[in-house]
């Protein structure tokens, strides 16, 4: 299967269990997921509460370093922002690098995860087998 072929079924899946797309594909029927609303909106709620909180405390942050009360923050933001600028780029050119390099040894790549797959699945059922017989 390939990657574009993979990221359509992603994006299908997504678009689906979030019930946008319709039920009926192509004359298939297809049963929809049941999910817990309580448990969604708790989730929900506490992830809204984190990022408003971190959103507020960066706003305070820049109005100190904006009134220029406080050197060391706006020294630590600096560095922070500048560190964080060639984090950015390095990791920029590190997936341009993979998708190349991926690009031209797709066939080999593809290869050696599948045998490093077998080899882990081997791994696994072997120590399932030795962990079973201990007790």
């Amino acid at each position: 299967m390939s990657s574009a072929a993979k990221l359509l079924l992603l994006a299908t899946s997504i678009l689906y269990g979030r019930g946008i797309l319709p039920s009926n594909i192509f004359g298939l029927s297809i049963e929809r997921m049941s999910f817990s609303s309580e448990i969604m909106d708790t989730v929900a709620k506490g992830s809204i509460t984190t990022i408003v909180y971190l959103w507020n405390l960066g706003v305070q942050n820049m109005r100190t370093v904006a009134q220029g009360e406080y050197w060391s923050t706006f020294f630590k933001v600096t560095v922070s922002l500048y560190f964080l600028k060639i984090l950015a780029q390095s990791f920029t050119l590190m997936i341009g690098m993979a998708i190349f390099v991926y690009e031209q040894y797709e066939s080999e790549i593809d290869g050696l995860l599948k045998v490093m797959f077998n080899v882990l699945k081997e791994i696994m059922e072997l120590l399932t087998r030795n962990l079973i017989l201990c007790h």
